[in-house]
């Protein structure tokens, strides 16, 4: 078997960015049959190469740019992964959704979407209060597989059909598109007061794949699921519900040892009391504002952490006025 790969012609700019069109050159001798089947176990390995090898992967991350009436994705850069460990959720959650990405992009999933008619396609809501993991468990599934981040907003009001037909349509290769904040696109009437021309019968095509390149995994985000039409959820169009709760007191006091592993049970636990002592705060509970707690005391021990919780909020997060958060910080 003779394998030959070369570039044809000069780069061309496509969708923002340089691509240059390659070709591969497979010549065997032994028929077709094992030229099939070692095209499927490269693929397959492509697939699988350096999952949860724990190296540190890097994504690239995409935005639709939509202005004056047209729209590319552009590439924002390539971003820093996230291992799964340090993403705390409830028990099995991230593995659970790690397993069933990798199962849906391996080589034999596809053939059977194909042989049964049906797009292939896969499709996610996570739903729960703000802070508590969604962007950071997408983060952790676009660099554990190797795939292209790609932020899709639709709140510009010259977005229409057509547009979001365009977007899906020319998605870069290997696409996790993510829909954020999904429960303020639609009113009650299923309008969009934020994009009066997109129409909520062309937006589940979109979600049902009729418009949308195989193989593409969209994950939705809400922090108010009840908002949600159901016909935008029900079984078929969304595969699987994946709810992040405010993490209880196992999670926080894993969150604790995760940033200082050396601190003994007792520490971690006080830690714990003084977070749940905070009855009726939200924020006191969210993973992304005790992380800013972390930060803020990255210069301290174990136990200076634990005791500056109530001082923190007191600080960063004064109860009734949210219009000044943090401003001692940010100003001085």
């Amino acid at each position: 078997m003779h394998i030959v790969h070369y570039s044809v012609g000069e780069p061309q700019k496509v969708n923002g960015t340089l691509s240059t069109l390659r070709e591969l050159l497979i010549v065997g001798l032994d028929g077709s049959k094992k030229l099939r089947n070692f095209a499927t176990e490269i693929s397959q390995w492509s697939v699988d190469k350096d999952i949860y090898d724990g190296n540190d992967h890097k994504f690239s991350l995409y935005r639709y740019q939509f202005c004056y009436g047209s729209g590319q994705w552009s590439l924002e850069g390539v971003k820093r992964s996230r291992t799964p460990a340090s993403v705390i959720l409830p028990a099995m959650r991230m593995n659970n959704i790690l397993e069933d990405v990798k199962h849906f992009l391996k080589v034999e999933t596809r053939k059977w979407y194909v042989e049964h008619g049906m797009p292939h396609r896969r499709s996610f809501l996570f739903f729960g209060p703000p802070g508590t993991g969604k962007t950071s468990t997408i983060r952790v599934i676009a660099s554990q597989f190797q795939l292209n981040c790609c932020f899709l907003s639709m709140t510009n009001p010259g977005f229409s059909n057509q547009d979001l037909a365009q977007a899906l349509t020319v998605i870069p290769a290997n696409a996790l598109l993510v829909l954020e904040d999904v429960d303020a696109l639609f009113n009650k009437d299923r309008t969009s007061a934020e994009a009066p021309n997109l129409s909520f019968s062309s937006f589940l095509n979109a979600l049902d794949g009729l418009i949308s390149a195989d193989g593409v995994i969209t994950v939705m985000t809400t922090n108010h699921i009840a908002k949600l039409d159901s016909a935008l959820i029900r079984g078929g169009r969304v595969d699987r519900r994946f709810h992040f709760p405010s993490p209880d007191e196992e999670q926080i006091k894993q969150l604790f040892m995760s940033f200082y592993p050396e601190a003994g049970q007792e520490v971690a636990q006080e830690f714990v009391r003084a977070v749940f002592s905070r009855l009726g705060d939200k924020e006191a509970r969210s993973i992304a504002t005790l992380q800013q707690l972390f930060i803020d005391q990255r210069e301290n021990s174990a136990e200076e952490c634990a005791r500056s919780v109530a001082s923190f909020f007191e600080r960063f997060y004064p109860k009734g006025d949210t219009s000044l958060r943090g401003a001692d910080h940010i100003y001085g």
